[in-house]
């Protein structure tokens, strides 16, 4: 963690400014140049890595742990302590409460099998950025526009669109809240421009009116609150800056019937047992309307990527499914403007008023 990072961070709970306790920290190598960041540093300030402390609200009630260079911020409002749930750092995902256990061990186990793989829905790192650009940024954004922005990604998992914005200049703080969010850290946290968080979506440790560009790419849905998750997220962008979402859409009755009924067995499997079972239906991913929504096939992906794709599916509890009109709705309510939806249902990104 850089300690410039503070200018965004707050306290999940309170929303109050953290005071910084450092614990250990190291030199690292890393090259400046001033933009238009609202995380403004200073050389000195960027040759420090914080690998250990703590941040504690101004009142000195809540307090998280740096750990491995990753600041540990969940909340768990199920809990009697919402925040204790980070001194189980190393597993934290066990600490939960139930409400949240089995999908976030879900995504932990997702993340432990495939984050490494060249290819995460079908795509590289290059290729993830080509498909931001294409569906999940606003059509009147260039590419060059998103330089020196600070871009907000919210559930970013295998962290490969945190590895593509930084790596063309963008200003990143991804979080997620499983503790695999440690393995993107490991990858690019060296970088100046990248920062990393774990966090519940759901009650984000970050200052609103902050982002230039905020995205939550197929996460809301996986929460026990998909409306909440919006509500949360959507008070980050700052005044014209953007929100981008991906959610399922709703698909067809029928769709909806077979995929809930074999969903309420799947949920249930063990997930080793789950894993081995998704590289069966592969070949069914061509079958139009049927097929993933990333559009994941044999043609574009291996088969052990596109059963991770089947995986991510049928594993998680929670999963909702949207209508644009809905989505629309949403945005309307939360002072955005009306989103542009993009070609691949259901992305919708809009202006902050």
């Amino acid at each position: 963690m850089q300690s410039r990072l503070l200018n965004i961070l707050c306290c999940p709970i309170t929303k109050q400014d953290l005071k910084l306790e450092i614990d250990e920290e190291i030199v690292v190598d890393r090259t400046f140049e001033p933009g238009s960041s609202k995380l403004p540093g200073n050389p000195s300030d960027l040759t420090r890595e914080i690998i250990s402390g703590w941040l504690t609200s101004q009142d000195g009630q809540h307090r998280y742990p740096i750990v491995n260079g990753v600041p540990r911020m969940l909340v768990d409002f199920n809990l009697p302590e919402p925040e204790s749930v980070n001194l189980a750092f190393t597993k934290p995902d066990a600490a939960l409460s139930k409400e949240y256990r089995q999908t976030i061990e879900h995504f932990r186990t997702q993340w432990e099998a495939y984050a490494e793989e060249e290819k995460t829905f079908g795509m590289t790192v290059d290729e993830s950025w080509k498909y931001f650009l294409s569906t999940l940024s606003h059509p009147d954004l260039p590419a060059e526009w998103f330089r020196e922005k600070l871009f907000i990604d919210c559930g970013c998992g295998h962290g490969k669109y945190v590895d593509a914005l930084t790596a063309r200049g963008a200003e990143v703080v991804g979080f997620d809240i499983t503790p695999e969010i440690e393995r993107v850290y490991r990858r690019i946290g060296n970088r100046t421009n990248a920062h990393l968080v774990q966090a519940n979506i759901l009650h984000p440790p970050l200052k609103p009116g902050m982002g230039d560009f905020v995205m939550s790419n197929g996460v809301i849905h996986h929460t026990p609150d998909t409306r909440g998750a919006f509500q949360a997220i959507s008070s980050l962008p700052a005044s014209k800056g953007y929100l981008s979402i991906w959610v399922y859409p709703f698909r067809s009755p029928a769709f909806e019937f077979v995929s809930q009924a074999l969903r309420a067995v799947t949920t249930r499997l063990p997930r080793p047992l789950l894993r081995v079972l998704c590289h069966i239906p592969v070949p069914l991913l061509f079958i139009p309307g049927w097929g993933a929504y990333s559009e994941t096939t044999l043609k574009s992906a291996s088969w052990r990527q596109c059963a991770q794709v089947i995986y991510d599916f049928f594993g998680p509890k929670y999963q909702t499914h949207h209508t644009e009109d809905q989505v629309a709705s949403w945005y309307a309510q939360e002072s955005l403007l009306r989103p542009w939806f993009g070609p691949n249902k259901l992305s919708a990104v809009a202006a902050k008023k």
